[in-house]
């Protein structure tokens, strides 16, 4: 039976790895929680993979703290350990790769349609095996991959998923995932962020009529899970 060792990087003790958690105790794995703005990141030799979630802060913002996440973040691509950035998260990982990070001329706040590739091993979008998804968003800014952006590294870089108002949502640079919008936020999450910073949230975040989007998202999130971090899985013995 195997089991996977998975750091979880926090920038807010609201934003919790959700149905990240679910995901584990379903396939045994376990998980360890840092938070990074208290300066507390992994070792990487200790963790099988690695998962950033998001934050309230903005890349351009760079404190310190951020700035040791960012080497920790390049050292994980250097020996390709499996991770998985979630909005802050993709951000940070796609500022290493080389993307820009830009302000949306429309902030993404609540849930949105994308058009996402279903078959998440896919080598490309041009693949015509696309699902739309609807998935909670809560943000300002994006990230751009184009080639005069990143020449480095745009070409070895996958665009898995886009919305009418940011074009890149979900990227692929060899085992490493960066995810725009939040599919671990349950309604579990939700209610904590709600809890948390109140006014502030979109208030379509909590609309009770989403529980058809929230099993599809799950389904689709799990899948990823499964297919990012199955190299990682070691044998309990």
């Amino acid at each position: 039976m195997g089991s996977l060792s998975l750091a979880i990087i926090q920038h807010h003790q609201a934003e919790g790895p959700g149905r990240i958690s679910d995901w584990c105790k379903l396939s045994g794995n376990k998980i360890t929680r840092f938070m990074a703005p208290d300066g507390c990141l992994p070792d990487l030799n200790q963790f099988g993979g690695i998962i950033i979630l998001g934050g309230p802060m903005d890349v351009e913002d760079n404190p310190r703290w951020m700035q040791k996440e960012r080497s920790l973040i390049h050292s994980a691509i250097e020996i390709n350990k499996p991770l998985i950035g979630i909005c802050l998260g993709s951000q940070l990982l796609a500022s290493v790769l080389g993307a820009k990070i830009y302000p949306l001329k429309q902030a993404e706040l609540g849930w949105y349609d994308l058009r996402v590739n279903a078959n998440v091993s896919s080598a490309s979008l041009a693949n015509k095996n696309l699902i739309n998804l609807a998935v909670p968003q809560w943000h300002y800014f994006g990230f751009n991959f184009d080639s005069h952006l990143a020449p480095l590294t745009h070409k070895s870089v996958e665009i898995k998923a886009y919305s009418s108002l940011c074009p890149q949502q979900v990227f692929r640079h060899q085992q490493q995932y960066g995810i725009q919008f939040h599919p671990e936020w349950d309604a579990v999450q939700l209610a904590y962020l709600q809890q948390a910073f109140s006014e502030q949230c979109p208030e379509d975040l909590y609309a009770k009529s989403r529980m058809n989007e929230q099993t599809q998202l799950q389904h689709w999130f799990f899948n990823l899970l499964d297919t990012v971090f199955r190299s990682a899985i070691t044998s309990d013995d």
